[in-house]
């Protein structure tokens, strides 16, 4: 079968968000080889440019290696846009809401929302159980240097992963299924497989493994109840600018200076063997997306504005 059904569950009146979002691929092209070139495109441009480009060049300075390495996500978003125009034939707006226009106060709230999450149930208990974990950068300079560009970059790094991996593929694979607990699954253990080779999977591989296949899980999930990636998007970006500027740790991923410098993870501490600790550690990597969840469809005054059209 060289296409994808496109009767499948059609949209009609009344049906739910989920559909809406996933019926929206059906609007342009979706053979199946254009889904696997267009997965081989994205691919091949943001892996392809940390091929050929240097890992570090210390002469260059910190704040310059940054810039050049994650360039390649200005490239993902830009090839996945591409894709989307160019090889399905749709709008770029159709891997984010079937509405009229993007929620900002929406995303907005939801940014918030995570970002306090990440405080009371990440850095609030690791200083409370070892305040002297914790300290001010001492360079504060570099840091300032830095923040403007973290600010623009890493949401565009979070919103391109969510482009490709809550819009693009969970578009795709609801030609297969309608399931959405099994299209949440998919996604997450989808999410997961690129990060693995993260540093983070050195240190403590099962608290890892666990956090990206949660919160892909979570925010996939996020997506077709409320029918738009707009909360996903919030919340990834949310939680990289707090680990890039409010507290990063040694051996993360982000090589960047924060306002606060730790001296520990929940990663490093769980590999030290401490079972209780790694239990710990466990479930606040699975409260804080599910507790956003939850917030995002509980508060009345959020659902306001998530059914808005």
């Amino acid at each position: 079968m060289d296409k994808f059904n496109k009767n499948q569950n059609p949209t009609s009146k009344g049906v739910c968000n989920m559909e809406h979002y996933l019926d929206m691929a059906r609007d342009g092209k979706n053979n199946v080889w254009r889904y696997i070139l267009g997965i081989f495109i994205i691919l091949t441009v943001f892996y392809g440019y940390g091929i050929i480009v240097p890992e570090s060049v210390d002469t260059w300075g910190p704040l310059v290696n940054y810039l050049i390495q994650d360039f390649s996500y200005i490239l993902y978003f830009l090839a996945v846009v591409l894709v989307i125009k160019i090889i399905h034939k749709r709008s770029f707006k159709s891997l984010i809401t079937p509405k009229k226009s993007l929620h900002w106060k929406l995303m907005g709230i939801g940014f918030t929302i995570y970002f306090v999450l990440m405080f009371l149930f990440s850095l609030l208990p690791q200083y409370l159980a070892d305040p002297s974990s914790l300290s001010l950068n001492p360079n504060l300079w570099g840091f300032l240097i830095f923040l403007p560009f973290l600010l623009i970059i890493v949401p565009i790094q979070t919103t391109s992963e969510e482009l490709f991996f809550r819009g693009y593929l969970l578009q795709a694979t609801g030609f297969l299924s309608r399931n959405f607990i099994l299209l949440a699954i998919l996604n997450g253990i989808l999410f997961m497989l690129p990060h693995l080779a993260n540093p983070e999977v050195a240190q403590a591989p099962l608290t890892a493994i666990i956090d990206w296949v949660v919160f892909g899980f979570v925010m996939a999930y996020l997506t077709l109840k409320s029918g738009t990636l707009e909360m996903a998007i919030a919340a990834h970006a949310s939680n990289n600018l707090f680990i890039t500027v409010i507290s990063n740790y040694q051996g993360s991923v982000f090589s960047t200076p924060s306002l606060l410098v730790t001296s520990t993870s929940e990663a490093t501490t769980a590999a030290d063997g401490d079972l209780v600790f790694l239990l710990i550690s466990i479930l606040t990597t699975i409260l804080i997306p599910v507790l956003y969840y939850l917030l995002m469809f509980k508060i009345p005054q959020i659902k306001k504005y998530r059914d808005m059209s």
